[in-house]
């Protein structure tokens, strides 16, 4: 049908006509209109007008749309068929003319095998076929109704033209399951950023064949319609993994071009059966869009003078696809218009044209000109191809302004997120930031701090979007060097946008310059019902799968899709990062969903729709058993063998699914299915870990592996906090090499979770169990993570503006700017609270310093990180000199009483080092703000201490700080301290010596001692099971233990008879008791056998009376200063002429100690306290120690599933499990100070109210 129209134009346009040049349009829906060519601007004269009517018409040759499916090809039994949406055929890659949605969509059932097509079957595709939807969904009960043999499924397309397309998809459905159903999700690929092949394997085969799937593939080139030998897969071979991706390295190195059109084959078969299943999937290899760069002067120029000659370059111009035009050389043309008058010639002599050298660089002669004070725009249009599909084209414009006098030159600089540079259009959804910078060359004595800026737009732009720039529609405002016009009304949705900014010397002088941004908008949802469909918007728990589909989209180039869920405050939690795959399912949590898509472009044009859903609570009598059951289910290591990453995910989001609900009814579990379920947690983890290390890992799997993560470790279970570490630091790795995914917000804030929870979850008790290696490693693998989170966010801060994010007691926050100028006067907080946590230079010496330095000087852009954490102490424990940073002499009662606060900025080479050099330090400093704790005593003294990692671990350098007088936040105080460093920063107090305390001693004679005694102290130790039992072994060390018995002894005795023990100046005599061997006992204990040195000029009698006080002490008190030994079983004195009058001492009976000598147990009675002194690792003394042959308490996480969370201890004897020990625990509070007679020990509280838990059954990890 066709449907004729009229449609009238109006042209205004130059009197001789005759120059004008008609030409046929090859418009696709309007035949026989036309256009005008405008002829050379030297023939034009006055104005005149013109008005003509030519028809067009809608017909069945124009806007034809194109059907396209994706599916499986094989369809196979399914042992377990569930409600969910096992198969999608899909057909939501079609597309229609001008972007538009169908107006029917239409699934219908070709051939069949004998008996027709399941009435299930054709209900699914009516319901599609009602909702015009591009995706039919098949459960696993629909599978299995369909006969073995061959089916064709068609699909027909209606655009709103009238005009159809149709497409045709067979698969078949085998009797057995002999291969597995596989599909592959691709679209057209831009060169630069690879080709992802994305395949879907059925989890349910694999499930039900307990077989691993291998993958093989191969391909196909055509080129110009000739096929070609295809290289790109030689030897890639038989794989396990799936998804398949081919960086454009690989692509440029086989000699793939622009414009050739892949195939490629995948046969997928089970590891030992014969049959394969095979599909294919043809990709056309498309161009980038080209990076126009034009380099030269902009705003005002000189006309004549020092400007007469200016040169504008396109030299930096870019295809992404070839960047060293390899496959054809750039084209380039420059030109020159009045922006108020484009029909106006640029130049005095019309038949000048600039001198253009090596066809990328255009001389222009300044004098020439028509006019002065004329902004005029200058072009270069850059282009590669020949007209048609593979013709690409870009263009980049400077605008200048011709003067008469001199001039001070000024730059306008448009800024993106990331690294790389912009693309040659601005999206108009994205803030578009802009930076000047004015050129003071040739001006002396100019402070640059008291520059004036105004930013705004010509009036006639004004008028044509009724809008000025201001302070409502910029962030950060109009008067200072660097501007953000936020979206809306301020920007155009597409063409061309001026931005001018008038800048104000201190004497007076005016400069302006202008720049020019071509825009266009984002992709298009062009569907009135939503481009985010979701066919059932309510469902039951644990009915908790949801299949949406992102249908209804269109753009210049490919899209890829991301899911997820917008929180109440309007922020975006991904859950299936940006894939090709246009359908995924949510695995749910009880409650209200807001699911959103995203599509992207991938330069930096994306939008996004939105939808909801709602999952109720379950029936009242959902049970544990039925949770088991659905728990039980799960398999990682048969899903690993699957290959298909999606099937990962899908697991460990339906895991958080179910204990969420379970929770929410305070579901019991007893011990065996306690133990089922952190197995589970813990398998799963390993799996985001496996997929997190593979070699086709990608930024989405980074962005994955973070967010699952953290969603696992939520699930009140224990965590693997070295698992949790590496796997956070792989995903943060995936995504900072990426070129085309950021780190977002949420995922950011979720690295942040994970890495902080990983090391602080370990309760001081458990921390001061670890060795000094374990902690430095914990603390320098928590430190990489939020250094490369905080590089990250910095790398996507625009200039002018900031990021900040808050997760539990850790904040973090992201400042950009074009100048360091800007940054010195910037106040950085990351709780963005003025009296919260903060950091700001204290004067100019930094930008004046920078402005000389080599390497700060090439900064284009100066980002400041700020970190803000409570908690200090993973750091502190890991430092090993704090006491010896203290400028005083024999301090005591040191105590750390604020958090830590790190200041960093973003450009390489710079992190921990000082703010400038050590030559400039007078001035170039920070002021650093911090919460004080409770603990806090005005009285005593204090320093703020700078922390830097060292090669192993870290080190506080020398004091260079100072702390002035706190000042209060309501009740709370604040430290404020300066630095004239980078790194991280705490507050210490501590207690100067007394006058008395300092005097000169008289040097007495050193008493000669000789070995009095053997002492054998027999011990039993504990261990928190936070630290993994595979650490231990690594960890622990023998001459610790022994250390610390040697120590604790040491102080005991100094307590009883300080003159036999001490040094003869009044100190305890450090090297009195030494430990010489340690033996592991049959019961598990730890036997040391120690040295005790008595001086030569004590007599017999005073040995043994000494000894005999030693008899009458309570152990408690010989051993109180140990740090692990929980329990004392015996200390035994031995003369050391071994006469046989060894003085055996038995122990006191104490509550809990719960064995007898033969070491059986008392469980009626077996209690042990956790309690004793916690400390860090300061000043080179080690702490803890503890064997892996002895007996220990392994502590771990328990979860009731009603929320709440317990800590309880299993008793275990390493390397053998008794499955049938038994312990109940106490946790108490327990404290330290920090003036331990032998020990440099930085003292803090740590308390625990977990409750008193009796257990069942222990399990070794």
């Amino acid at each position: 049908m066709h449907h004729a129209h009229s449609v009238q134009f109006d042209l205004t346009y130059l009197e001789q006509v005759s120059n004008w040049k008609k030409k046929q349009s090859s418009w696709p829906c309007c035949p026989g209109a036309a256009y005008y060519q405008k002829p050379a601007r030297s023939t034009l004269t006055s104005l005149s007008s013109y008005r003509f009517t030519k028809p067009v018409s809608m017909c069945s040759s124009c806007g034809t749309p194109q059907a396209a499916l994706t599916g499986p090809t094989t369809l196979n039994e399914q042992c377990k068929p569930s409600s969910d949406g096992e198969v999608v055929i899909s057909g939501s890659s079609s597309t229609g003319p001008g972007s538009r949605p169908f107006a029917s969509v239409l699934w219908s059932m070709g051939s069949t095998p004998e008996g027709g097509t399941p009435t299930s079957f054709q209900d699914a595709m009516s319901d599609a076929n009602n909702r015009n939807s591009l995706n039919l969904n098949l459960n696993g009960g629909m599978v299995n109704e369909l006969a073995p043999g061959d089916y064709t499924l068609k699909l027909t397309v209606t655009s709103f033209l009238g005009t159809s397309s149709s497409v045709e998809h067979s698969f078949t459905k085998q009797s057995g399951n002999t291969s597995p159903s596989v599909s592959i999700a691709a679209s057209d690929a831009l060169y630069s950023r690879g080709i992802a092949l994305e395949v879907s394997v059925s989890t349910q085969d694999v499930l039900c064949s307990g077989n691993q799937v291998n993958f093989l593939w191969s391909c196909d080139l055509h080129r110009l319609g000739q096929k070609e030998v295809c290289s790109i897969l030689d030897g890639i071979g038989i794989r396990s993994r799936a998804s398949l991706f081919i960086p454009s390295t690989t692509l440029a190195t086989s000699g793939i071009q622009v414009g050739d059109r892949l195939t490629f084959n995948l046969s997928a078969s089970y590891v030992g059966v014969g049959s394969s299943t095979n599909t294919s999937q043809t990709v056309d290899v498309l161009g980038d869009k080209l990076i126009a760069r034009l380099q030269g002067p902009s705003g005002d120029v000189q006309m004549g003078g020092k400007d007469e000659t200016i040169v504008f370059s396109a030299q930096n111009s870019e295809d992404p696809s070839d960047p060293s035009d390899r496959m054809e050389p750039m084209r380039y043309k420059f030109h020159c218009e009045r922006i108020q008058d484009e029909l106006t010639p640029c130049f005095k002599d019309v038949d000048y044209f600039g001198t253009v050298i090596s066809g990328y660089q255009w001389l222009v002669n300044t004098s020439l000109f028509a006019e002065p004070d004329v902004q005029y725009f200058i072009y270069v249009t850059i282009a590669k191809g020949r007209d048609g599909v593979n013709r690409r084209s870009a263009s980049a414009t400077k605008v200048v302004i011709p003067r008469t006098r001199e001039v001070i030159h000024t730059e306008i600089t448009r800024f993106c997120p990331g690294d790389a540079s912009c693309a040659s259009q601005h999206v108009s959804v994205n803030p578009l930031a802009l930076s000047v910078l004015v050129k003071l060359e040739n001006i002396e004595d100019v402070d640059i701090s008291s520059l004036k800026y105004r930013w705004s737009y010509p009036q006639d732009q004004v008028q044509r979007l009724g809008v000025q720039l201001d302070n409502s529609n910029t962030r950060g405002g109009v008067e200072s060097e660097d501007i953000i016009i936020l979206p809306g009304p301020a920007q155009p949705n597409s063409g061309r946008l001026i931005v001018q900014c008038q800048v104000v010397l201190p004497d007076g002088r005016l400069s302006a310059s202008a720049i020019s941004i071509s825009s266009r908008g984002p992709p298009v949802c062009g569907s009135k019902e939503g481009c985010l469909r979701i066919p059932r918007n309510e469902s039951t728990f644990p009915d908790n799968a949801f299949v949406a589909n992102a249908v209804g989209w269109s753009n210049e180039g490919p899209l890829k899709f991301e899911f997820g869920y917008m929180s109440e405050d309007g922020a975006y939690k991904i859950v299936q990062p940006l894939s090709q795959k246009r359908t995924f399912t949510y695995k749910a949590e009880v409650g209200s969903h807001r699911p959103y898509v995203c599509a992207d472009g991938g330069d930096g044009g994306r939008a996004c729709a939105e939808s909801s859903f709602v999952l109720r609570e379950p029936a009242t009598d959902y049970t544990a058993q039925q949770l088991m059951s659905t728990l039980k289910d799960i398999n990682f290591a048969a899903l690993l063998m699957t290959g298909d990453d999606a099937a990962i995910w899908e697991a460990a989001h339906n895991i958080i699914s179910h204990l969420s609900a379970a929770s929410s009814q305070e579901l019991e579990l007893n011990p065996e299915d306690q133990a089922f379920v952190e197995t589970l947690l813990e398998d799963a983890s390993a799996a985001v870990g496996s997929i997190s290390s593979s070699e086709v890992a990608d930024a989405g799997v980074g962005v994955s592996a973070i967010n699952t993560e953290n969603s696992l470790g939520r699930q009140g279970m224990q965590v693997n906090s070295s698992r949790t570490l590496q796997n956070t630091a792989v995903g943060l790795r995936l995504l900072e090499r990426a070129q085309d995914l950021a780190l977002d917000i949420e995922t950011a804030g979720n690295a942040m979770e994970n890495s902080y929870s990983a090391v602080t979850s370990i309760n001081a008790r458990a921390r001061s169990l670890l060795a000094p290696s374990s902690a430095q490693e914990k603390a320098r693998r928590m430190d990489s993570n939020f250094a490369s989170i905080g590089r990250q966010l910095a790398r996507i801060t625009l200039p002018g503006s900031s990021y900040h994010i808050q997760r539990g007691s850790t904040t973090l926050a992201t400042l950009r700017t074009s100048s360091s100028e800007s940054l010195s006067t910037a106040k950085i907080s990351p709780s963005r609270s003025e009296d919260g946590p903060s950091a700001h230079f204290l004067s100019r010496s930094f930008p004046s310093w920078c402005s000389k330095n080599i390497e700060c000087s090439k900064q284009d852009l100066f980002a400041a990180i700020v970190m803000y954490f409570l908690d200090p102490f993973p750091y502190i424990d890991a430092t090993l000199n704090l006491k010896e940073v203290l400028q005083e002499r024999n301090v005591t009662d040191i105590e750390v009483v604020s958090g830590i606060i790190e200041v960093q900025l973003g450009y390489e080479g710079k992190a921990n080092q000082l703010l400038c050099d050590e030559n400039n330090t007078e001035g170039c400093q920070l002021q650093l703000q911090l919460p004080l704790q409770d603990m806090y005593n005005a009285s005593k003294s204090h320093a703020c201490v700078r922390i830097v990692p060292s090669v192993e671990a870290y080190q506080a350098v020398s004091n260079t700080t100072q702390v002035a007088a706190p000042t209060f936040n309501g009740e709370l105080p604040m430290g404020s301290c300066t630095s004239g460093g980078l790194g991280k920063h705490v507050i210490i107090q501590y207690t100067k010596p007394s006058a008395n305390e300092i005097q000169p001693r008289p040097e007495r004679p050193e008493r000669t001692r000789s070995k009095a005694f053997n002492v054998y102290v027999t011990v039993d130790v504990a261990v928190n099971r936070s630290i993994e039992t595979g650490q231990l072994a690594s960890q622990v060390a023998k001459e610790q233990l022994m250390s610390d018995i040697s120590q604790a002894l040491a102080v005991g005795l100094y307590r009883l008879d300080s003159k036999l023990m001490g040094d003869g100046r009044g100190q305890m005599c450090a090297d009195c008791v030494k430990a010489e061997t340690l033996e592991v006992l049959d019961s598990g204990f730890s036997l040391v056998t120690l040295a005790l040195y008595l001086p030569d000029d004590v007599s017999t009698g005073s040995k043994e009376a000494f000894k005999g006080e030693i008899s009458a002490a309570p152990l408690v008190d010989l051993l109180s200063e140990s740090e692990f030994a929980d329990k004392v079983i015996e200390v035994r004195l031995q003369q050391n002429d071994n006469d046989g009058n060894g003085v055996e001492l038995q122990p006191e009976p104490s509550p809990g100690s719960g064995r007898g000598d033969d070491g059986d147990d008392d469980s009626s009675n077996e209690n042990a306290v956790i309690g004793g002194a916690v400390g860090g690792a300061v000043g080179g003394a080690l702490l803890i120690a503890i064997i892996a042959a002895a007996s220990i308490y392994v502590c771990k996480r328990r979860m009731r599933l009603g929320g709440e969370k317990e800590e309880a201890c299993v008793r275990n004897s390493n390397p053998l499990y008794k499955p049938d020990d038994r312990a109940t625990v106490h946790i108490e509070r327990f404290s330290t100070s920090f003036n331990q007679p032998g020990r440099n020990n930085v003292g803090r509280e740590a308390a625990s109210s977990m409750p008193h838990i009796d257990l069942e059954e222990g399990r070794n990890n």
